[in-house]
């Protein structure tokens, strides 16, 4: 602590730091209650129909919150056995750490997440490896933020999970997107796409199109996204664009004589652009997308990716599971 600092802010200082420790120690004894009343079945005594929907109503709760005080006393509380035997916590060090106010409930989450993706792997770590993370992430909770726990945690998920979770059945029935045309004939569109890897396509091809056209450019973002946006229907519907090739491979079908009516030529437009010109250097025209596949042994790909985490890794940061 720098000398700067005085005597009065100093015991400022000492008593802030106490009022947080009696905090954390403090919220360790509301789940110690909560555990007791567990133990004396309460519930059935006082008439309700669960220890969460008790704890809503006696503490003036959401049952969301009373819901995840009622799983905290679960794990950080002793436990009495149908036998009347005296268990000890679920997660023990993390139970001693946050009774003395060494870490706080924001700690407690990130372990009890952790704890519970290890139980939920098929097999889970040994019973001793598994008191060791636990015990590990207890210790280092008192010295690190939450945010950098959850770093240290993710690593302990990658190490017995180097697969990851493969991605959920019917993924892609999540991604939607809405237009909605206004009266004043304006478009107004909201959407989602729930594969990472369509997000980061997505992304790159805007920050693509939507890059500041040069130094003059005055557009902020958001317009210039917009834009981008009008100009990437725009191409579609152009001489070689995804709309137009449609629409030729269904007059190809059509019998040889018949030919294309006026209306069908009108919905071609003009090219957007004009031709280059070379003396002046105008627009070039863009090269095609190049299209790569690679095959590769699954097994191969878990075992190259285990000296990684397990998971490939985008250009955004996004961990990609091998199932993918």
């Amino acid at each position: 602590m720098s000398e700067a600092v005085g005597a009065a802010e100093r015991e400022a200082l000492a008593r802030a730091r106490a009022d947080v420790i009696a905090q954390r120690a403090g919220y360790h004894r509301r789940l110690q209650a909560i555990a007791t009343l567990a133990d004396l079945n309460t519930v059935v005594a006082a008439g309700y129909r669960s220890l969460e929907a008790l704890v809503a109503d006696r503490d003036n709760l959401d049952r969301a919150d009373a819901k995840r005080l009622v799983a905290e006393a679960a794990d950080l509380c002793a436990r009495t056995s149908l036998h009347g035997e005296l268990l000890p916590a679920r997660l023990p060090a993390t139970a001693d750490a946050l009774a003395a106010g060494a870490i706080d409930p924001a700690h407690v989450k990130v372990i009890r997440d952790t704890m519970r993706h290890l139980d939920a792997l098929m097999p889970p770590p040994p019973p001793q490896e598994w008191s060791g993370v636990e015990r590990t992430l207890a210790e280092q909770a008192q010295v690190l933020p939450p945010r950098m726990l959850r770093v240290l945690a993710k690593k302990f998920v990658d190490l017995y999970d180097p697969d990851g979770a493969a991605p959920p059945d019917g993924e892609d029935a999540l991604d939607e997107l809405r237009l909605l045309r206004r009266k004043d004939g304006s478009l107004v569109f909201t959407g989602r796409l729930g594969d990472p890897l369509d997000a980061e396509m997505v992304i790159e091809v805007f920050g693509v199109l939507a890059a500041p056209a040069g130094a003059d450019d005055e557009r902020g973002l958001v317009k210039r996204q917009a834009d981008a946006f009008t100009e990437l229907v725009g191409d579609t519907r152009g001489p070689r664009g995804l709309v137009t090739d449609t629409r030729h491979e269904h007059r190809d079908t059509q019998p040889q004589d018949a030919q294309p009516q006026d209306d069908e030529l009108a919905l071609i437009p003009a090219p957007r652009r004009p031709d280059p010109a070379p003396s002046t250097g105008g627009w070039t025209e863009r090269p095609g997308r190049a299209l790569l596949t690679i095959t590769i042994d699954h097994r191969w790909l878990c075992a190259a990716l285990a000296e990684r985490g397990g998971h490939g890794i985008l250009d955004s940061g996004h961990a990609v599971d091998p199932a993918t």
